[in-house]
């Protein structure tokens, strides 16, 4: 939450920018502060961003109207 009480997101990279991931809006998503660091440092943290990397994925393909390619494919674009 910020000061005012308003609730805010931050932008996560499915795959760092750092790690040279790209700087892409079809590879970032707004995640709350708590669950943004649960992605970087939790124990879970590399689970919770493949799920949301497929989550990511099925949204972009349903919004084109098309089917998404199987799992095995965005591994290996997000590898």
């Amino acid at each position: 939450m910020r000061a005012n009480g308003e609730p805010y997101l931050e932008p996560h990279h499915i795959r760092r920018v750092s790690d040279g991931g790209p700087d892409d809006p079809r590879y970032v998503a707004g995640v709350c502060p708590t669950c943004h660091r649960r992605i970087h440092h939790g124990a879970d943290g590399k689970d919770i961003n493949e799920a949301l990397g497929e989550a990511i994925l099925h949204f972009e393909y349903a919004v084109a109207s098309v089917e998404p390619p199987n799992r095995t494919t965005r591994k290996r674009v997000m590898a």
